[in-house]
């Protein structure tokens, strides 16, 4: 990011009535690099403040522009971010079946960049993967197993003792060679 991005950014947020700095943005471009927003948030403040007010910075409207701006930025997408949107109001709106099409048809958009040149093998590779397992996980897509499995239970017993009166299993000669795979033996009376 030069000069220039830092001009660009700060004026997009007085279009969007917010007061940025150049703390503001050292944060964000922090933020993005570190997976803590606490030690991004002391290395740009320091000990100037406490918890709750770190909280409020955080969570602020500037802050996610910012971050939003930047990540636009960052895709050398020059347009405005107009307002950060909650993913809340669309989850409404979006059904299963548009959800999944819309997947499907990004899978082969990947393959169609992908043969294109326009990106690696390993990138489409990886993105592949990942939408594969998005659907399979989300929307039960994979082959579908036999729901239909035969369990065999066996009776408890099939024989009483005369002499103990216990219930008993005896197996019989058929379920002998059918469970362990015997043949019976051939005689020759000749």
């Amino acid at each position: 990011m030069n000069l220039e991005d830092i001009k660009d950014t700060i004026n997009a947020g007085k279009k969007m009535k917010h007061n940025i700095s150049v703390r503001d943005i050292s944060y964000v471009l922090l933020l993005n690099s570190f997976d803590d927003n606490k030690i991004a948030f002391k290395a740009i403040w320091g000990n100037e403040s406490d918890e709750e007010d770190m909280k409020e910075y955080m969570s602020s409207k500037k802050i996610i522009f910012l971050q939003t701006y930047l990540k636009a930025l960052n895709k050398d997408e020059k347009e405005e971010v107009k307002s950060p949107v909650k993913v809340e109001n669309f989850a409404e709106d979006i059904t299963f079946e548009e959800n999944k099409a819309e997947l499907i048809k990004l899978l082969s958009d990947v393959k169609t960049a992908h043969t294109e040149g326009k990106l690696d093998a390993k990138d489409a590779l990886k993105m592949q993967i990942d939408i594969r397992t998005k659907l399979n996980d989300k929307f039960g897509t994979e082959e579908k197993e036999d729901k239909d499995c035969v369990v065999v239970v066996e009776p408890k017993f099939n024989y009483i003792c005369p002499y103990t009166q216990r219930e008993c299993y005896v197996n019989s000669k058929e379920q002998c060679m059918k469970r362990y795979n015997l043949i019976e033996k051939e005689t020759n009376n000749g």
